[in-house]
C-alpha cells in the first residue's frame, strides 16, 4: 500500500540524523585523511625518539616525498599509478557521499570548470600568498633544527618520474581540499557546528596530516589550513584551493630539486666555513691531532660517507685515537651545523673498517635499511688458515666481500695469482657451517647504490628501516663513477 504522496521520500532524505553524520564522518576520515593524520603523527613522534637516541636534533631526521615502490622500474610505475587511482577513488567516494539526486555536485562544492580562469588566478594568489611564506618557514625551521630535511624524488630516477610527480601533486590537490573543504565543511554544519569552528578543526586535521615533516610544517599547514579555509566559505569553491595546492605541491617535487640540480649555489645552503687549525696540546702525539682534525674536518665539510671513510682510517693509523676522542675534537667546534654533520660518521667510526670501500660500503648498507654486519670476523678452515670476511651477518650465514678494482690492477701481484688466491679464500668460507651465502661488490656496485642493493637482497638480506634517500642520491652524485664525456 502506497503511503501519503506528500510525505518525505526516505530513501533520500534531505537531512540525516545527527548520529548518522557522525558515524559517516568517522568512517570517511578512518579511510582517507584521518588515517595519514594518524601515520603522520605518529611518525613524527618516532622522529623525536630516533634523534633522542641519536643525541642529535630533529632537523637531522628526513622524510621522502614519493618514495619508490619497487626496485624494478616497470613495477614501480604499476604501483605508483595504482596508488594514485585509489587515492582518486576516495575522492569519488565523498563526492558520491555528497551528491544529491537533481543537483551537480561538483557545481555544488565550485569543482567545476565554469569558471576556471577566475579560479585559476585566485589559486596563484594564493601561492604567492602561502607558498612563499611557507618555504621561508621550512627552512626557518632546518635552521632551527625544527623541520625534517623533505626529499623530494630525484627528476631522474626514471622516464616516468615528473610525469607521476604531476600527477601525485594533482591528487594531492584533490584529495586534501575536496575531503577537508567540500565534504567536511558540508557535514559539520550539519551536525551544527559553527564556521570558525570548522575551519580551526580542518586545519588543525591538515597540520596532524603534515606532522611528519616536523614542527615547521605544522605550524605552516595550520596556518594554510585557516587562509583555505575562511576562502572557501568566502567563496564557496573549492578549485581555486584545488589548483592552489596543485602548483604548490609541483614546486615541492619538481621545482625544487630541478633548481636545486641547475643552480646549486642558489638553493643549496653554504657549507660552514672550515675552523681555524687547532694547535695539538703538549702532551698529545702530533700525529694522532693531525689525524683526529683531518677526521673531524672531513666529517664537517664532506659527505658523511667519506666523512666515515676518513674517520675510520684515522683510528686505523693511530692506535691510540679513539671514536670517543674523535667526538670530543667535534664538539669542541663552534659551529653547530658542523658538530650536527659530522656527529653521524664519528658515531660509527671503527678501526675494524680495512678499506675506504668498506667504509662506504657500511654507510650505504645502513641507509639502505639493511641490518649491520659484524666485521673482520675469523674463520678457520679445516687445514688451520684463518680467514677474515669483511662483513658477516651471522643471522642469514652472509658473507659480504667489498673488492676494489686495485687488488688486480698488478700491484698486488700477477692478477690471475690473485683471483685463484681469492676463489680458494671462498672455497674455505662456503665450507665453514656457519655460512650459508657469500657475496662481492665493488666500488661501482656500492657508490650506485642499487647493484648492492639487489646483491643483498638476492641472497635473502632484509631491509628492517626505511631507506635515507637524500644520502643515497647525493651518494650517487658524489662518488658514483661517470662515464667520460662525449666529444665531438
Amino acid at each position: 500500500m502506497n503511503g501519503d504522496s506528500g510525505a518525505a521520500d526516505v530513501r533520500f532524505p534531505t537531512t540525516s540524523p545527527r548520529a548518522r553524520t557522525w558515524w559517516e564522518i568517522g568512517i570517511v576520515l578512518a579511510v582517507t585523511v584521518g588515517q595519514s593524520a594518524v601515520y603522520s603523527v605518529l611518525s613524527f613522534v618516532r622522529s623525536i625518539q630516533r634523534a633522542l637516541e641519536q643525541n642529535a636534533s630533529l632537523g637531522d631526521q628526513q622524510a621522502r616525498l614519493n618514495p619508490s615502490r619497487d626496485t624494478q622500474a616497470l613495477w614501480d610505475l604499476v604501483y605508483q599509478l595504482l596508488d594514485i587511482f585509489f587515492s582518486l577513488a576516495l575522492v569519488a567516494l565523498v563526492l558520491y557521499l555528497l551528491w544529491e539526486p537533481g543537483t551537480n555536485v561538483l557545481k555544488r562544492i565550485g569543482l567545476d570548470v565554469g569558471r576556471f580562469g577566475s579560479d585559476a588566478a585566485r589559486g596563484i594568489l594564493l601561492v604567492l600568498a602561502i607558498g612563499v611564506p611557507g618555504l621561508a618557514l621550512y627552512v626557518v625551521g632546518r635552521m632551527l633544527g625544527l623541520t625534517v630535511a623533505v626529499v623530494a624524488s630525484p627528476l631522474d630516477a626514471a622516464w616516468y618520474t615528473v610525469p607521476l610527480l604531476l600527477l601525485s601533486a594533482v591528487r594531492a590537490g584533490l584529495v586534501e581540499e575536496v575531503i577537508l573543504l567540500g565534504y567536511l565543511f558540508d557535514r559539520l554544519r550539519r551536525v551544527g557546528w559553527s564556521w570558525w569552528t570548522i575551519i580551526l578543526a580542518t586545519a588543525g586535521l591538515r597540520a596532524a596530516y603534515h606532522a611528519y615533516q616536523g614542527v615547521g610544517s605544522i605550524i605552516g599547514n595550520f596556518v594554510m589550513g585557516v587562509v583555505f579555509g575562511w576562502c572557501y566559505r568566502r567563496w564557496g569553491r573549492v578549485m581555486p584551493l584545488v589548483i592552489a595546492h596543485t602548483v604548490i605541491d609541483v614546486i615541492a617535487f619538481v621545482g625544487y630539486p630541478l633548481a636545486a640540480a641547475l643552480f646549486p649555489a642558489v638553493f643549496t645552503p653554504p657549507r660552514p666555513r672550515p675552523s681555524p687549525p687547532r694547535r695539538p696540546p703538549p702532551d698529545a702525539p702530533f700525529g694522532s691531532a693531525k689525524a683526529a682534525d683531518t677526521a673531524v674536518d672531513l666529517g664537517r665539510h664532506r659527505h658523511p660517507a667519506v666523512g666515515l671513510a676518513a674517520a675510520d682510517a684515522a683510528l686505523r693509523l693511530e692506535a691510540d685515537l679513539s671514536r670517543e676522542a674523535l667526538q670530543g675534537v667535534n664538539e669542541g667546534r663552534r659551529s653547530s651545523r658542523g658538530r650536527n654533520l659530522a656527529r653521524w660518521p664519528l658515531s660509527r667510526a671503527t678501526a675494524d673498517a680495512e678499506t675506504a670501500l668498506e667504509s662506504v660500503s657500511r654507510a650505504v648498507i645502513e641507509w639502505l635499511g639493511f641490518p649491520p654486519p659484524d666485521l673482520q670476523v675469523s674463520f678457520v678452515s679445516t687445514d688451520d688458515v684463518v680467514d677474515r670476511s669483511d662483513m658477516f651477518w651471522p643471522e642469514i650465514g652472509l658473507v659480504g666481500e667489498s673488492d676494489g678494482d686495485l687488488k688486480y690492477d698488478g700491484r698486488y701481484g700477477d692478477a690471475r695469482a690473485v683471483l685463484r688466491s681469492q676463489s680458494e679464500r671462498d672455497r674455505r668460507l662456503r665450507a665453514q657451517p656457519r655460512v650459508r651465502n657469500l657475496v662481492h661488490w665493488g666500488w661501482t656496485d656500492a657508490t650506485r647504490v642499487d647493484p648492492l642493493r639487489s646483491i643483498l637482497i638476492g641472497v635473502g638480506l632484509r631491509q628492517r628501516e626505511p631507506e635515507h634517500p637524500a644520502h643515497l642520491y647525493s651518494l650517487r652524485r658524489a662518488l658514483a663513477p661517470h662515464p667520460p664525456h662525449r666529444t665531438a
